[in-house]
């Protein structure tokens, strides 16, 4: 051993009959505080740290890794899934490591791991169902991402393909507020610029009056 620390440790780990194997790990981990307070803590009972785990910490107090002080605040958890550990040394950016443990499931939980914007991992973070989370990992525009959050229902996949290619906010708002497909479609359908001409379609009753609206028939009372 090189540290007085090490030394200790050894002699702890052999008075609880720690397993030979994680003892002879001690000479080759420079962190004190991972070593004692995670790898080999008592809170564990006889038989210590589960192996996958202590072999996970084992790679990041060798690494170095800047963040492995809390990577291991996380990691070593009491009942923490296998797979948001693995994910959690994974991690290279802070905020991705803040919001993992948010995560409620591992399928979101590897969207939330794909996710390069820190806005898209936090709306992942939160969501509990993968069907949404999935919108959310497709779309590019965060206001557009957190109106399909708000309004999207898994019964209208429909309304989801119309909204997908749309650029505009109140293009997005007026096809989720259209209760007729038709008049969702019509929506879609307009320009960018063509936003008077959506709020008209919003307040049609009828398919024929809304094609007399996009034909322009109704124009000349806004010019």
């Amino acid at each position: 051993m090189k540290e007085e620390w090490q030394a200790r440790l050894v002699l702890l780990g052999h008075r609880d009959k720690v397993e030979q194997w994680r003892l002879h790990q001690l000479p080759d981990i420079t962190q004190e505080n991972i070593a004692a307070n995670f790898l080999f803590t008592s809170k564990w009972g006889s038989t210590g740290v589960p192996r996958w785990k202590f072999e996970l910490g084992l790679e990041l107090a060798r690494a170095e890794d800047p963040l492995v002080q809390q990577k291991a605040e996380l990691m070593f958890r009491e009942n923490l899934p296998r797979w948001k550990v693995e994910m959690a040394a994974r991690c290279e950016q802070d905020w991705r490591l803040a919001h993992l443990d948010r995560v409620s499931c591992r399928a979101v939980g590897e969207l939330y791991m794909a996710a390069r914007e820190e806005w898209r991992g936090v709306l992942l973070a939160g969501e509990r169902e993968e069907w949404r989370a999935e919108l959310v990992a497709g779309v590019q525009q965060e206001w557009k991402a957190l109106l399909m959050l708000q309004f999207s229902r898994k019964e209208e996949p429909w309304r989801l393909r119309l909204v997908a290619p749309l650029t505009q906010e109140w293009q997005v708002k007026y096809v989720f507020a259209a209760h007729e497909v038709w008049k969702a479609e019509m929506i879609a359908a307009l320009k960018p610029e063509e936003e008077m001409r959506g709020r008209e379609l919003l307040e049609c009753s009828t398919r024929n009056f809304a094609e007399q609206v996009v034909a322009g028939f109704l124009d000349i009372y806004y010019a």
